[in-house]
């Protein structure tokens, strides 16, 4: 089935971040081919692996598909790819709505890697509070947001209201 996305200006914004990111692979990757041609292709088999892993993680994510998210992890670190920050988004996403707990456990777990959360991250993971009715967890996720630097937009405040809205805490 065929989606047709519309981007608020959040939205662009956070495209625009990993839209930098694949840049900055890009551009690494072309430091790296003018030293060493076929090191740098192996680098970019690898960076197109993993995202196409992601890719596939962001599909199960649309359809709620959290145990074929997490078994595609799996078989991407069998295969010695690591997950990033953008896979970890896909697997929060996919929590939404059935398992929070899950949602949370991979939050903390992606920092154990050392990755560090996004604005993207912080809204997936309370998103997926407010669909699970979890008003308070979801508040303590975007007071941690905030500190954390990353500003709320459009996508954080609608899912912080229908988390109050779905906990009866409309204030």
């Amino acid at each position: 089935a065929e989606a047709i996305y519309e981007l608020d200006a959040e939205d662009a914004e956070e495209s625009e971040t990993d839209s930098t990111a694949a840049a900055g692979h890009a551009n690494a990757i072309a430091e790296a081919a003018t030293d060493e041609p076929a090191v740098a292709m192996q680098q970019l088999d690898r960076e197109s692996e993993v995202i196409t892993y992601n890719a596939l993680i962001s599909a199960c994510s649309e359809g709620h598909k959290v145990e074929n998210a997490l078994e595609l992890v799996v078989e991407m670190q069998q295969r010695g790819l690591s997950p990033d920050v953008i896979t970890y988004n896909a697997l929060i996403s996919a929590c939404e709505g059935h398992q929070v707990e899950k949602a949370i456990e991979l939050f903390a777990e992606m920092q154990w890697w050392g990755l560090e959360p996004n604005a993207i991250t912080y809204n997936a993971l309370i998103s997926a509070c407010s669909k699970c009715y979890e008003v308070k967890k979801a508040m303590e996720i975007f007071a941690e947001m905030q500190q954390r630097g990353f500003p709320p937009g459009v996508i954080t405040y609608n899912a912080l209201i229908s988390a109050c809205e779905k906990g009866h805490k409309v204030e």
